[in-house]
């Protein structure tokens, strides 16, 4: 082969190679868990990585562990559904949740136990610096002790007489509480201050998706058929700064 040749051949190599580093950082490798190779279920509604790596899945078949290789299905005869979603997990390892008929669970070494004082709707679960349990519900906002499960209903510091439809009940990395209650957003701070927030009357009386944070977290409002980003504007209201459009 000649020598013009072989510094083509070496050229071309050299571009497949820089080509193919390029489309790789472009677009990773991932692998695809459904029910065709094994996953419990194609409907997903949450996951959970715990403190051992674990990855926790409620679905519309019920609540599993999977350790990369197998899933483990938690169950109990008291359950009067079997979806599952709003895992979380407490600093002692128990991983609590709930299911759509309004029941809350907590999974420990002995299995799946489902609280039998519960009596309200639930519509999410977060946990604070002490490791009580949260619950926000249609009917306020409650809170229970993990080691007593006793259940207590929360009443606002700064309003007293206002007892309502809570709910997207979320916790920040430090321990903070943040949930909706009808017109407003409220914040208990992992010291106890609480803090409350008028929000905008396009905002009142819808559902509030609250995400998780370090502090203070993102808020999103889905309102006329767009999303929203929320961010804290004054210290007194929530404000849109930036609206996408969602075709319904």
């Amino acid at each position: 082969m000649k020598p013009t040749c072989r510094l083509y051949l070496f050229f071309v190599c050299a571009l497949l190679t820089l080509f193919s580093q390029v489309v790789w950082a472009q677009y990773p490798s991932y692998i695809s868990y459904n029910i065709e190779n094994g996953a419990p279920s194609n409907e997903i509604y949450c996951l959970l990585q715990d403190k051992d790596g674990y990855i926790w899945i409620g679905s519309d078949a019920g609540v599993y562990r999977f350790n990369g290789v197998q899933y483990e299905h938690f169950t109990s005869d008291d359950l009067k559904a079997r979806s599952a979603t709003g895992l979380i997990q407490t600093k002692s390892g128990k991983i609590f949740g709930y299911n759509f008929k309004g029941q809350v669970f907590y999974i420990d070494s002995g299995g799946l136990h489902v609280l039998k004082n519960w009596i309200n709707p639930v519509n999410g679960l977060a946990i604070d610096a002490q490791g009580n349990i949260w619950v926000s519900s249609q009917n306020g906002c409650f809170y229970l002790d993990e080691k007593e499960l006793k259940i207590k209903t929360y009443i606002s510091k700064l309003d007293p007489t206002q007892q309502s439809f809570a709910s997207s009940i979320r916790n920040s990395e430090n321990g903070d509480i943040y949930y909706q209650n009808s017109s407003k957003l409220i914040k208990i701070s992992h010291t106890g201050a609480e803090t409350k927030w008028n929000l905008s009357k396009e905002f009142q009386e819808r559902p509030i998706l609250i995400s998780n944070s370090k502090t203070d977290p993102w808020l999103f409002s889905i309102a006329d058929n767009r999303v929203y980003r929320i961010l804290l504007y004054m210290s007194f209201m929530f404000l849109p700064t930036r609206s996408t459009h969602f075709s319904p």
